[in-house]
């Protein structure tokens, strides 16, 4: 597979990936005093469109000014706070995006916890129509998809490996998370297997058959003996007494 440069995603088929908004888009408007300490469960982006504010993450600090956008990880507790008079104002979306529906992406991949976005001057205007158009308590299918855009822009720029940095040599983005996943993919494969082996029994069917009488003293038909005649359907199966 031939490496795009400056595409980390290029690689991933569009209907591999699912994206979930968990929660409405959060508007951030916050004064000089407004502080927050908390861990969501699940990914959140912020992007910062005017003031400054500061966190701190796992003793890191980030400073947010116009343009940068941070991500802070599913369980991960931060300490956030305003350093400017201006109002610290942009937006945070809570979300999750699943390859293939089993792995989380943004944990398999080494990002920066913070960049400077490159496009700023345009991408400001789908900052704003995103933060002026969100439903106070839902979101829309228009969401998700500038919601994508917006976060491909960040990885694009905050991926760690970048191809600036690699050698020729050194695996592509996109074969580094096809080798984890595919890993993911035969453990479920073994478990499952394995599962379904402990499970997959079929009883036998027993069939009961009457001896009619032969011997003087017993009266004809009267049955005087049974006898069971298995008909066994798969390698796992065994008799009903054995059965779980």
């Amino acid at each position: 597979m031939e490496e795009t440069e400056g595409q980390v995603l290029a690689g991933i088929p569009m209907n591999a990936l699912a994206l979930n908004l968990t929660r409405s888009t959060i508007r951030m408007q916050h004064t000089q005093t407004w502080r927050i300490d908390k861990s969501n469960r699940v990914h959140d982006l912020v992007i910062c469109l005017t003031g400054s504010a500061q966190y701190e993450i796992e003793g890191e600090t980030v400073s947010m000014v116009p343009g940068c956008a941070m991500l802070l990880n599913a369980e991960t507790r931060f300490v956030g706070y305003s350093t400017s008079v201006e109002p610290y104002t942009g937006i945070a979306q809570h979300f999750t995006l699943d390859l293939f529906g089993r792995l989380d992406l943004m944990g398999q991949m080494q990002l920066k916890r913070a960049v400077a976005l490159s496009r700023w001057d345009m991408l400001e205007k789908v900052v704003r129509h995103y933060r002026e158009t969100a439903p106070p308590y839902s979101t829309t299918l228009q969401q998700h998809h500038v919601f994508m855009f917006l976060l491909t822009e960040f990885i694009e720029q905050a991926f760690a490996g970048g191809a600036s940095s690699r050698s020729a040599m050194s695996p592509t983005p996109i074969n580094c998370l096809w080798r984890s996943w595919l890993r993911q993919a035969r453990l479920l494969r073994i478990r499952s297997a394995s599962i379904s082996s402990a499970r997959c029994w079929t009883p036998r069917r027993t069939i009961w058959t009457i001896s009619s009488a032969s011997s003087a003293g017993e009266s004809a038909g009267r049955p005087t003996s049974f006898k069971s005649l298995s008909a066994w359907s798969g390698p796992w199966a065994f008799s009903p007494a054995a059965a779980p």
